[in-house]
């Protein structure tokens, strides 16, 4: 049996009780993890998973995300009602949403000079746009308030396109040029037209 005074027997009290605290740390950090996984565990299902994504419109879903022009050139409208458009379209796609509830959450997301045409227009004209038959119908109206007649720039972008040449063989040259052709090539619907298929390929 060992003495109370023994060294040896005084280490290993020691030890024992060293790994006794370890053990008790450990199983507190654990009961603590527990306890916040399970805080932020939906009563009905799977966990709540933390928003971290930015302001844009890929939050497509979230409360914050907002439509301005102000931010950006008029020679960018074009593209940032494309992605308006596709904002909408994804909403749409959620259950149980009708065109009608899309094109008014959207209608309350303008803000800057957006909001300020759109609270300056009369009683008549804003419910000309909150009763658009489509949502498709409601984004080509506002396009054509700010943008002028999307028919208009389609034949814009088929003059450029017969006027575009290349005259250089160097690799980038032609890269950009074909991105140029491109591009108005899918504005005019050039792949429903055999004679503007011919002239690209």
């Amino acid at each position: 049996m060992s003495h109370p005074h023994n060294p040896l027997f005084t280490w290993q009290t020691k030890h024992k009780q060293a790994e006794k605290n370890l053990l008790n740390g450990q199983q507190k950090k654990q009961n603590k993890l527990n306890l916040l996984s399970s805080q932020k565990t939906n009563s009905l299902g799977p966990p709540i998973i933390p928003n971290v994504m930015g302001p844009n419109l890929s939050a497509a879903s979230g409360s914050s995300v907002k439509f301005t022009l102000d931010d950006i050139p008029h020679i960018k409208w074009r593209n940032r009602f494309q992605e308006m458009q596709a904002w909408c379209s994804a909403e749409l796609q959620k259950p149980l949403m009708t065109h009608t509830a899309v094109i008014k959450s959207f209608l309350a997301r303008l803000t800057g000079f957006l909001r300020d045409w759109y609270d300056s227009l009369r009683e008549y004209r804003q419910l000309q746009y909150l009763n658009s038959p489509t949502v498709e119908h409601c984004m080509n109206a506002l396009y054509w308030e700010f943008c002028g007649r999307q028919d208009y720039l389609k034949d814009i972008a088929r003059e450029e396109f017969f006027k575009l040449k290349c005259c250089s063989y160097n690799p980038k040259d032609l890269d950009k040029h074909f991105q140029n052709a491109a591009k108005r090539y899918y504005l005019i619907g050039g792949m429903d037209d055999p004679n503007i298929k011919q002239g690209l390929s």
